[in-house]
């Protein structure tokens, strides 16, 4: 799989930085953004930030400046002083129009060197809101550059297994292969069963690749899932299909045989030549 240049919209944060590969082995680069830690003091540099945003009142023009979950609620109190967005994706319709450029620009600005860096990288857009796709798409054209805009499921718990495979392999592992790796020191395994992966005990296996946060290794597994094995499970299972599609039709020709002789057989108890007998 190629690199890309991945902006990560769910779960009411941002994160951004580059999905690698490397002979197959995937991995995620992180750059760090700045946000308010509270508003009376200097920014600092988080590598997850909430979608949080606020701005004072008598300053309109002022642009919104990202913040802490917990420091917004600080001014939930000032609310005659600063105007405040708690969840930019639960804005109501016409204020996420408004509001999405540029308080999301706020901290895209921020990478512009980075990004720029890397011309060369096509972007990914993670949202778990699919009202926002229309939305992200100006903003993603600004770039002029190739991307594409993934809505996620809400249920993503079974995908960080695919972060560990091989993205060199063709085919999914073998039935009740394990995967593991360490995240912040924990280890954590998964097994492969049934076309898809589930958590299972570490006890006496050994620690796979290394991962800094958990959030990481789920999103490289969506990623991984949504670009390349979502593609190897959709043909499997059209192949899957189309083979008992074929044993279907030998079955069904093999039925029409068999109720042509059941219907030959028929005349012949209705004739004179079976009443004899």
């Amino acid at each position: 799989m190629q690199p890309y240049f991945v902006f990560d919209l769910r779960n009411n944060h941002f994160a951004a930085g580059i999905v690698d590969n490397s002979a197959g082995k995937l991995c995620w680069i992180s750059e760090k953004v700045l946000i308010e830690l509270s508003p009376d003091h200097l920014p600092d540099s988080v590598a997850e930030a909430d979608l949080c945003f606020f701005r004072p009142i008598r300053e309109k023009k002022t642009q919104w400046k990202p913040i802490s979950a917990s420091a917004l609620n600080q001014l939930r109190d000032k609310q005659d002083e600063y105007e405040i967005i708690s969840n930019l994706f639960e804005e109501p319709e016409e204020s996420l129009r408004d509001n999405l450029k540029p308080a999301l620009g706020t901290l895209l600005s921020q990478l512009r060197l980075f990004i720029n860096e890397h011309k060369e990288l096509e972007i990914l857009f993670l949202v778990d809101n699919p009202q926002a796709v229309e939305l992200l798409t100006g903003i993603a054209q600004i770039f002029q550059r190739p991307y594409q805009i993934i809505t996620t499921p809400g249920d993503i718990d079974t995908l960080s297994g695919f972060a560990l495979l091989d993205t060199e392999q063709k085919h999914p592992p073998r039935k009740g292969t394990i995967f593991t790796c360490t995240v912040e020191e924990k280890l954590y395994s998964y097994r492969w069963n049934d076309n898809c992966f589930e958590a299972v005990s570490s006890t006496g296996l050994r620690s796979g690749s290394g991962w800094e946060r958990f959030s990481d290794l789920e999103r490289v597994g969506l990623i991984a899932f949504e670009l390349i094995w979502s593609e190897n499970h959709i043909s499997e299972s059209k192949a899957q299909l189309e083979k008992l599609k074929g044993e279907n039709e030998k079955l069904t020709s093999l039925l029409e045989k068999i109720e042509q002789i059941c219907a030959e057989l028929q005349k012949f108890a209705g004739s004179k030549l079976f009443e004899q007998a």
